[in-house]
């Protein structure tokens, strides 16, 4: 099994790209990811059965896909290796599909899936990936597929699910820099621009600082320097 994944070349992430690389070396889970150039995020995420498609293709072996915005804290290749399955994927609240950690067995169906997932992508790029996703495994086409629903420690989002699951020790976690994003598109706005001449920005919501925070315990963890385009 192979870890795989794509990222753009922005800053942000590319410095996430590089601690997700770390800490698969760590425990030395092999992987490759895909660079793509800069996209806002919808445009972004709707690539996701592209590369997963190529990179499967390319190493002819089973995958598991992560957001580049993600870190392992043990090997989660024992785990995958021992699935029954065709897919497996999180279900948040047992009913959404959560595509930041997919789980695809090397095969010829799953190949299919991918093929026609990428192919819905391009005639929908403004439906988010893991929704079309979810409406192809329920499909009759899919529906044969073995699917294994995995639990939150896999898609371990570090503040929220902290919240809903306190005792929950991550497996994956995921680290959010979509928050990145969207603070920075409040930033662009004329508005802010204009403050920004005289050293004024918006507050920056909760959710950002704790992303920070964790952020920066994990530079120190792995020795990964993140570099902001801005300060919240």
């Amino acid at each position: 099994m192979r870890v795989v994944g794509y990222y753009t070349t922005d800053t942000t992430y590319k410095d996430h790209v590089e601690l997700l690389k770390k800490s698969l070396e760590r425990f030395k889970v092999e992987y490759d990811f895909i660079e793509i150039a800069p996209a806002d995020w919808l445009k972004a995420t709707a690539f996701k059965p592209t590369a997963i498609l190529e990179l499967m293709e390319k190493h002819q072996e089973s995958v598991l896909y992560l957001d580049v915005d993600s870190v392992i804290h043990e090997n989660v290749e024992k785990y995958f290796e021992t699935l029954d399955a065709d897919i497996a994927a999180h279900y948040k609240d047992e009913n959404e599909l959560i595509s930041s950690t997919v789980y695809l067995n090397y095969n010829e169906q799953i190949l299919e899936l991918l093929r026609t997932w990428r192919d819905q992508m391009v005639k929908t790029p403004e439906i988010w990936d893991q929704k079309v996703l979810q409406n192809l495994l329920e499909s009759p086409q899919f529906k044969h597929l073995r699917l294994f629903k995995l639990p939150p420690s896999y898609t371990y989002i570090f503040d929220l699910t902290k919240k809903t699951h306190p005792n929950l020790k991550p497996v994956i976690e995921q680290l959010q820099a979509s928050r990145e994003a969207r603070h920075a598109k409040v930033m662009a706005t004329a508005k802010y621009k204009r403050w920004s001449k005289f050293g004024l920005y918006p507050r920056s919501t909760h959710r950002m600082r704790s992303r920070r925070k964790r952020l920066e315990e994990l530079s120190k963890e792995y020795n990964v320097k993140f570099t902001y385009s801005y300060t919240p």
